[in-house]
């Protein structure tokens, strides 16, 4: 999931007007953590999950053109 906008500020001499981007992402938004490791020894623990990745993770992100 992706929102972003861009704000224009008024124009400069020789170019283009500047303008600011900004975005907010959000990835696997729908996905429940999944399992990345389990434990492979004869112990009573045989198969138990000990590392999880994320399942959601977000970036906010900002870019200025001139």
């Amino acid at each position: 999931l992706r929102i972003g906008k861009i704000l224009r500020f008024g124009g400069g001499p020789g170019g283009g007007p500047p303008d600011l981007r900004a975005s907010f992402e959000i990835y696997n938004l729908f996905n429940a953590n999944a399992v990345s490791r389990e434990r492979s020894g004869l112990s009573g623990a045989y198969l138990q999950p000990i590392g999880l990745q994320p399942g959601r993770l977000f970036k906010v992100a900002f870019q200025f053109n001139y």
